[in-house]
């Protein structure tokens, strides 16, 4: 599972690269002999990771039935952290084979607890007889179990992100012809993989709120932006399958023009001021203060298309308009809506390109190795819904333009 972090990439490839990183950490901390992160499946113990500092007591891949491991006893019935000052004359360990053969030793050992109540294993630290731990090192191994945990847990929700993932893929090759069990069956899907993903935003809030190193606060920050990403895109999925799905118009509803705009601006100004993009909302006096259309579905194409040139743009400004348009039907008014920006990315070409197939995106864009995104198959498919069309075009100063036309009607 390529999630975790590692030196080079930012991420560990798998959980045996996680837990080595917590033994060479844990290490560091620690001045005791001997450290090792231990799993068990009620039969037996094994060592995945261990780090013997003079004299080796353990080793990687050490197996042993698990009633006869001092693992054992951290995980029975209490399940807490077990100090063995001596295990020679300790009446839990001075019986074991293992005591024959290593001889007397100090012993700690702290359980690996996940969230459904069954545990993974233990992490545990052994030197001579009475070595002195102290706080602080009982309270660094308990860190490295919690985050063990954690990995454990995100190990999990992968899998059953991927198998619902193939899921989805797999169904809606099925019902590929039939819009209304296609938009079914992608709520349903969207809503069991929401149902982990907050599970892993749990999480992540409570490892946000425990004692960690800034390289773990680190970690767990990228954690959460990868959180939130997934969870917009599950909702991008899901109102995408709602809009593919039949019944769906628009509504004719008065409403306030100009506060529909401006609550656009509001919501992406922090998104262009950290992109250091200016973003400017320019009215026209020309268009009624109210008009009866969808407010809902025009604010949130407008807030998709912006939401996008904003991500594409690297430097400039980007500025949303509107303009009355001369309609020779009666009581209809042509409004054109426009999305400019100075510094995108892409080509004009290139932003056509999505428009075409129902505005998915083509191989061709997918080769541009730019952001692609639902928003504007979503974006697309409301403007058709509201009875308009989007189109992309270059400018005179070559700013790039998104542009598309919506008939109102005008209050009697």
């Amino acid at each position: 599972m390529e999630y975790i972090r590692n030196t080079e990439s930012g991420f560990f490839h798998d959980l045996n690269t996680a837990a080595e990183h917590i033994i060479n950490f844990t290490s560091g901390m620690l001045n005791t002999n001997t450290i090792f992160i231990a799993s068990n499946d009620g039969m037996t113990n094994t060592i995945i990771k261990a780090f013997n500092r003079k004299e080796q007591l353990v080793q990687e891949g050490d197996c042993m039935p698990f009633e006869a491991s001092y693992c054992s006893l951290v995980l029975g019935e209490e399940r807490a952290p077990l100090y063995i000052p001596d295990t020679s004359v300790s009446p839990l360990t001075s019986h074991l084979k293992v005591t024959e053969a290593l001889g007397g030793r100090s012993f700690i050992g702290l359980p690996i607890l996940l969230k459904d109540g069954s545990s993974y294993g233990t992490i545990c630290a052994m030197d001579q007889v009475d070595y002195p731990y102290a706080d602080s090192d009982v309270n660094t191994l308990n860190s490295m179990a919690l985050f063990l945990a954690y990995v454990i847990e995100l190990e999990h929700r992968v899998n059953e992100l991927d198998v619902q993932t193939q899921i989805l893929l797999d169904a809606k090759a099925e019902v590929e012809n039939s819009s209304i069990l296609k938009g079914n069956l992608i709520e349903m899907i969207v809503q069991e993989i929401r149902n982990p993903m907050n599970g892993v935003v749990g999480m992540t809030q409570l490892m946000m709120d425990s004692r960690l190193t800034p390289e773990q606060q680190e970690y767990i920050r990228i954690l959460d932006e990868s959180n939130h990403s997934l969870l917009t895109l599950l909702e991008d999925i899901q109102d995408y399958g709602k809009l593919n799905a039949s019944g769906i118009t628009a509504e004719q509803e008065p409403f306030d023009f100009n506060s529909t705009l401006s609550s656009v601006i509001t919501q992406l100004e922090p998104m262009a001021t950290d992109k250091r993009t200016a973003l400017v909302h320019v009215s026209n006096p020309n268009i009624p203060s109210v008009l009866l259309g969808d407010a809902l579905k025009l604010r949130q194409t407008l807030v998709n298309l912006t939401t996008d040139v904003l991500k594409l743009s690297k430097e400039g400004a980007v500025v949303l308009s509107s303009a009355p348009l001369p309609h020779s039907e009666y009581s209809k008014f042509m409004v054109e809506f426009s999305v400019t920006c100075t510094g995108l990315r892409l080509t004009a070409d290139q932003l056509n390109l999505r428009l075409r197939s129902n505005s998915l995106p083509t191989s061709e864009v997918l080769e541009t190795k730019e952001d692609v995104s639902l928003n504007w198959a979503i974006s697309h498919k409301l403007i058709q819904i509201m009875g308009g069309a989007l189109r992309v075009q270059r400018g005179l100063n070559q700013e790039i333009i998104i542009a598309f036309t919506l008939p109102f009607h005008i209050l009697n």
